[in-house]
């Protein structure tokens, strides 16, 4: 996104004059302005589009506004989220801040500080995607990064991906890196996660896989990992594990015979004790 006035802004708030009259203040100032009456509605419109901004009521009538925040934070880190209320506490306030919000406003606000505001949340995170994106140069990248749009389809690999997957092209997406991005699809979709890590199987490695879903792209970016020297070490390790637990299960196993063995004996000498007792009592 290059230009801060594109960017989209989301109001939740049940306070339908409100609403209205901030929304249509922000598409005045040149903002993609759209609002929801509730935390459920706005959690959904959140799902459809990438939104900049989120000015969320800390009083909603379905979910807490706290909530809300936390989901929409979950979801999209690099979303903006300012919390406004007229029911002010520190309490809340500081809980806000844990949460990731940017702001904490009270009713009734000031119009050209709440504007204020947005305007520093927008730049505040592109200046951060800017960051972003220059420091990741996934052309440079070690690691294989592939990129898949909607249709499933492979619109970018890096050379460490061509390298390290030659066949990739040839496969689609019957190759076990890309296996099952449809049903990503879906999940990221249908949800609010915005990262996956699985494991994966491929010419005899296996790697780490961080799928991100670029909701303003609507693609997929799967960074993997050659995590095969890490798992050959922790599989290596876990037969040590097992034949220690073997080897304590066997001794555990001998102690217990030795300790019948010592119980049957003590028995014997027992019994024999009390025949010699017997044997002796018979003679006086």
């Amino acid at each position: 996104m290059a230009d801060e006035k594109k960017a989209r802004i989301l109001v939740i708030d049940d306070d339908p004059n409100l609403r209205k009259s901030l929304s249509d203040i922000l598409m005045a100032k040149g903002y993609d302005a759209v609002s929801a009456k509730d935390g459920t509605e706005g959690l959904a419109l959140f799902r459809d589009a990438f939104v900049n901004v989120a000015l969320v009521d800390l009083m909603l009538p379905d979910l807490p506004g706290l909530e809300v925040l936390g989901r929409i934070k979950a979801g999209s880190p690099s979303t903006e989220v300012i919390i406004l209320t007229g029911h002010a506490a520190l309490e809340t306030a500081i809980e806000a801040t844990n949460k990731g919000a940017f702001s904490y406003l009270q009713k009734p606000y000031e119009l050209d500080h709440l504007l204020m505001n947005v305007r520093t949340a927008v730049e505040k995170q592109l200046a951060e995607q800017k960051i972003e994106r220059l420091a990741s140069f996934p052309r440079l990248n070690p690691n294989p990064i592939i990129e898949i749009d909607s249709g499933c389809e492979i619109t970018y690999m890096n050379p460490a991906a061509e390298r390290t997957f030659p066949d990739i092209s040839s496969l689609g997406s019957r190759h076990p890196v890309i296996q099952g991005v449809e049903e990503m699809f879906a999940r990221f979709q249908e949800s609010e996660v915005r990262q996956i890590v699985r494991e994966v199987k491929a010419g005899g490695s296996t790697y780490e896989e961080y799928l991100s879903y670029v909701r303003e792209a609507g693609m997929i970016r799967i960074y993997t990992l050659d995590i095969t020297e890490r798992k050959l070490a922790e599989e290596a390790l876990q037969r040590q594990l097992d034949e220690v637990e073997r080897l304590n299960k066997l001794m555990v196993g001998r102690e217990v015979k030795m300790e019948e063995m010592r119980r049957r004996l003590r028995e014997l000498e027992a019994e024999h004790e009390g025949t010699r007792a017997k044997d002796g009592g018979g003679t006086r």
